[in-house]
């Protein structure tokens, strides 16, 4: 991990978290291997696509590394990755959205959500519209 940290570590403070996408079925010792690998100075977040994963042990181990898990509003670090992968997201799904991260704000955490890519360049528009509504702000 040294190698590609060090790649990515020369975006400097435009680098957001990075989400690394963990396939296989639960492996405690690949685990383990992952995060001793790491760089602690930079925000991790771990995308599970086996449901083994999801248990209150795997989010302590995350949450003694300030680790965040994808799509999880709990944990200790100091950040959320969300990945909104459903288009197409209408005025009451936003709104949805917005009250979802909302209160992970007003706690003081960072918040990284992205919208899925398609053809059409709707996901600008839909993050464009998120930000209006979680501040308060209204279309112009």
């Amino acid at each position: 991990m040294d190698a590609a940290a060090q790649s990515i570590g020369k975006l400097g403070d435009r680098l957001g978290p990075v989400r690394i996408k963990v396939l296989q079925a639960r492996d405690d010792g690949f685990l383990r291997l992952l995060l001793d690998s790491i760089d602690p100075q930079m925000r991790w977040a771990l995308d599970f696509r086996h449901a083994s994963w999801l248990d209150d042990e795997i989010q302590a181990r995350l949450d003694e590394r300030g680790v965040a898990r994808v799509d999880a509003e709990e944990g200790a670090a100091d950040f959320r990755y969300l990945r909104l992968r459903n288009p197409p997201y209408g005025e009451a799904d936003l709104a949805a959205e917005a009250s979802r991260i909302a209160p992970l704000l007003e706690e003081g955490l960072d918040v990284f959500a992205y919208f899925q890519h398609e053809d059409e360049p709707t996901a600008p528009r839909y993050a464009e519209r998120l930000l209006e509504l979680v501040s308060g702000r209204s279309a112009g």
